[in-house]
């Protein structure tokens, strides 16, 4: 009797992993979106190289990561990041410096435009999550460096929260969306303090 139902017992558990399989829900995948307007300002003239960043080993991963709690998070298997999440942030970080400072001139890191930046910006991301219906965090650490040594340059910690207003995950990555406008506003204003300073100097 056992040499006859052991086997049946196997092809029956093959039959329902394949059903689990075949009845999983479809992946969905999301990307950060840069601001849709700023106040017109006239062009710097300006060349800003953004990057490198540096994600925390939590957020560097294919799969979206929201908080439950405090202390625990939870890795979507269904709700996936649509491309790499650190080159996602990169490119919406410079397209936003763009539209603050005023000028075209936006390099993403690694560059190999022969043009070189007059400041280039230094990031590390120890933060980038919340919860649907609840508020992303985004903790970042970011330092300018200007192109001449004998300019001062710039750093600073930003620390932003920001409501997600919905339950979806849509709304928790549109939240992150915002967070990062606010960031990117920190960072440009750092720019034009340094820039200010080292026309004055002139």
């Amino acid at each position: 009797m056992n040499r006859i139902y052991l086997p049946g017992l196997l092809l029956g558990a093959v039959a329902l992993l394949l059903g689990a399989c075949a009845s999983s829900p479809p992946s969905s995948f999301y990307l950060l979106t840069p601001m849709k307007a700023a106040p017109a300002v006239p062009d710097s003239g300006l060349i800003v190289g953004v990057g490198p960043v540096r994600l925390a080993d939590y957020l560097d991963r294919p799969q979206i990561v929201s908080r439950e709690v405090p202390n625990r998070l939870r890795v979507s298997e269904v709700h996936r990041w649509g491309g790499s999440l650190q080159d996602n942030l990169l490119l919406v970080l410079a397209q936003n410096l763009s539209l603050l400072l005023g000028g075209e001139q936006v390099l993403v890191y690694p560059w190999d435009d022969p043009l070189q930046p007059d400041y280039q910006v230094r990031m590390e991301v120890r933060r980038f999550d919340g919860g649907p219906d609840s508020e992303v965090e985004l903790d970042a650490r970011w330092s300018i460096e200007a192109a001449d040594a004998a300019e001062a340059s710039g750093k600073g910690r930003s620390l932003i929260r920001e409501a997600v207003g919905g339950t979806e995950v849509t709304d928790l990555v549109a939240a992150q969306s915002r967070a990062l406008e606010r960031l990117s506003r920190d960072i440009a204003a750092e720019i034009q303090r340094l820039e200010q300073g080292r026309a004055a100097r002139e």
